[in-house]
């Protein structure tokens, strides 16, 4: 059997997040909401890459994402890059920096006061985040999996 070509439909506006690591994609449309979003939603699973060998593809029609999103993007998928398509084009095309504090997920540690009061604040330190209120450091795929 031979190579099969996958037509996914160009999108008008919205956003396309492409070199997602292979078997993050499924992770990152949950974690941005896509899966109960009412607009178009593509998403494609171990597309050949030239840089990667094999990555995930995510297309999402008539939305923006906001800081929080691109923050989740940084975290799960920190090679990814983000093109924001208006009028069928890709109008900015960027790679999204991990935050210097992070307000995403909660804290992994159980002891936490935030598993009770619920106000998650993450403030980095190097390539981890210290949670502003039991001071414990993580990685940020211990955030994003938490």
């Amino acid at each position: 059997m031979g190579d099969v070509m996958i037509a996914v439909e160009k999108i008008k506006e919205g956003v396309v997040i492409d070199h997602i690591p292979a078997g993050k994609g499924i992770s990152l449309l949950t974690l941005l909401g896509c899966s109960s979003h009412s607009k178009n939603v593509a998403l494609l699973l171990n597309a050949n890459s030239g840089e990667f060998g094999k990555k995930d593809i995510l297309k999402i029609s008539g939305r923006e994402l906001s800081q929080e999103e691109l923050s989740i993007v940084s975290l799960l998928a920190p090679c990814a890059t983000v093109n924001i398509i208006s009028h069928g084009e890709v109008v900015k095309k960027f790679r999204p920096e991990l935050p210097d504090v992070l307000r995403v997920g909660s804290c992994p540690n159980p002891k936490c006061i935030t598993k009770i009061e619920g106000a998650e604040e993450f403030l980095k330190e190097g390539n981890e985040y210290r949670c502003k209120y039991c001071e414990r450091l993580f990685s940020p795929e211990e955030l994003v999996s938490s």
